[in-house]
């Protein structure tokens, strides 16, 4: 396994420069995603979580839970919009 590996912190794409770090978490070149998928890598191998793992990270079991209940609540909504 490496020990270390290098990651652009810059992409170029159509004539602009994005951090990596900053873009949609969904996106393909971002740095998590890049590791992944470009390197064929595990991210937290190297120090790097998956981002939404990031955001509630510090959060307890009773936290997670309540903002579960306030997703399923917000689905259940949308759902029965339509």
């Amino acid at each position: 396994m490496k020990t270390e590996i290098k990651i652009p912190v810059w992409w170029r794409h159509g004539g602009m420069m994005y951090r990596r770090d900053c873009l949609p978490i969904n996106y393909p070149e971002h740095t998590y995603n890049y590791i992944k998928n470009q390197l064929g890598l595990v991210p937290e191998k190297y120090g790097v979580c998956h981002p939404i793992q990031e955001k509630y990270k510090s959060m307890t079991k009773e936290q997670l839970i309540s903002v579960i209940v306030e997703l399923e609540q917000e689905i259940e909504s949308y759902a029965s919009r339509t």
